[in-house]
């Protein structure tokens, strides 16, 4: 390679130059190209992996119509969060006369996304996932216990919402909430195997919650039942006797009227009394005539039409007011006179009809729910994860290349130097 006075570069020669070390150019670059292939065999190729988690669609949440139905319309349950789709719910949300008005679904597709997701926040279907496809093996130090390993690995599995269209089946041009995982692997059937199991895991464990978060309801459902048929039989007892204590007291005032009407000589009454029987009659003298009556037996007392006390009852006559004792003492079957009995049994009947809890407990037999293999909270395709790369191969060997070539034609220029200003000498 020569130079000319202006100390320029001939660029003709010093193309020729490189083209003679074609070959040692040519090795530099592939020796250069073998470094960087060991690299990317030898290095993990590790990447980001996700999957999308959906709220199941309207055909998979018909297959829970029977649980929805059950006990319609004594069916209760309140949206809950993560849950199925619905909490239970107290007394208080019930009707007065204990029958239950349905308040929203026992299952739903927000429901059962908000229960499975709820389990998958917890981490430890994660960890036993990450622990069966040794997801942390050589990644954590020597000082750090295998299981501090798996839960830092687990908690390192970003959980986070998303917005996706809505199903064109709605009509709804709006966006539904689903959820994206994404987590960290080497080993694409290491990684394919982890969210499998662990996406089986979550929807097992979403199955156990709900089932038992109904069961729990149903018991609820009994043990209400149970304590106001309870309450109910309470209050009729006690109706029952109060209305006893009310009939005691009633022929008591009754018997001491009679007396009084005795001592006075009044055996048939001019009806003007207030007494609990009533009367007309004509007659002559004080507190004397014939007259018929008929009775009411349920007041103690009834107004005169003169306005007179209810303590002159004894002015119907003894006749009449021992007649009318004679009448209360031989009842037998009293529930016909006590105020409100009748409305109390209805009550108490209809709760004892009431097979709402029992509804419940077969409708989820008759649902997935039952079925470990069947059951599916939410949906997700496997086959469609998506993975990012750290490690950019084809980068790499570009730049290995590349550097390489430079390496070589450096090498060539340097020995073409050398060779020139050997022969100088």
């Amino acid at each position: 390679m020569k130079y000319n006075g202006s100390d320029e570069i001939d660029l003709i020669e010093l193309l020729q130059n490189l083209w003679d070390g074609k070959w040692v150019m040519a090795g530099v670059s592939a020796a250069a190209l073998a470094v960087g292939g060991a690299y990317v065999a030898v290095t993990p190729n590790r990447f980001d992996a996700s999957i999308i988690i959906r709220p199941l669609d309207a055909a998979t949440i018909d297959q829970f119509r029977t649980l929805n139905d059950a006990g319609n319309p004594r069916n209760i349950m309140v949206n809950r969060s993560p849950g199925l789709a619905s909490e239970g719910v107290t007394s208080a949300d019930r009707q007065p006369n204990g029958i239950n008005e349905p308040v929203t679904q026992y299952f739903s597709a927000s429901g059962a996304l908000a229960e499975f997701t709820e389990v998958l926040l917890q981490r430890d279907t994660i960890v036993q996932a990450a622990g069966q496809n040794n997801m942390t093996a050589g990644q954590h130090a020597a000082d750090i216990s295998p299981e501090m390993a798996l839960r830092s690995y687990a908690f390192g599995v970003e959980i986070s919402p998303v917005d996706i269209p809505a199903p064109s089946i709605t009509g709804s041009t709006s966006a539904v909430t689903a959820w994206q995982v994404t987590w960290e692997a080497d080993d694409e059937t290491k990684s394919d195997g982890f969210i499998a199991e662990a996406l089986r895991l979550t929807n097992e464990a979403a199955r156990q919650r709900l089932t038992q978060r109904l069961t729990a309801e149903a018991d609820q459902m009994r043990r209400e039942q149970s304590r106001r048929a309870q309450q109910i039989e309470t209050e009729i007892a006690n109706a029952i006797e109060d209305y006893q204590v009310s009939l005691s007291d009633q022929i008591a005032y009754l018997s001491e009227q009679a007396s009084l009407a005795r001592v006075l000589g009044i055996e048939i009454g001019t009806g003007t009394g207030t007494g609990t029987g009533t009367g007309t009659g004509t007659g002559t003298g004080t507190g004397t005539g014939t007259g018929t009556g008929t009775i009411n037996s349920n007041a103690p007392a009834r107004s005169s039409s003169n306005g007179m006390s209810s303590a002159m009852s004894y002015l119907d006559g003894y006749r009449a007011l021992e007649e009318q004792i004679t009448i209360l003492s031989s009842r037998e079957q009293v529930e016909a006179f006590v105020p409100g009995l009748r409305d109390l049994q209805a009550e108490l009947r209809a709760l004892e009809q009431d097979r709402a809890a029992d509804e419940l407990v077969d409708a989820v037999a008759a649902t997935p729910l039952s079925d470990v293999e069947a059951f599916r909270a939410t949906q997700y395709d496997l086959a469609a994860i998506e993975m990012t790369y750290h490690k950019k191969t084809g980068l790499i060997l570009a730049l290995s290349l590349v550097l390489g070539s430079f390496l070589g034609a450096i090498a060539v220029l340097i020995r073409n130097a050398m060779d020139v200003r050997r022969a100088n000498f």
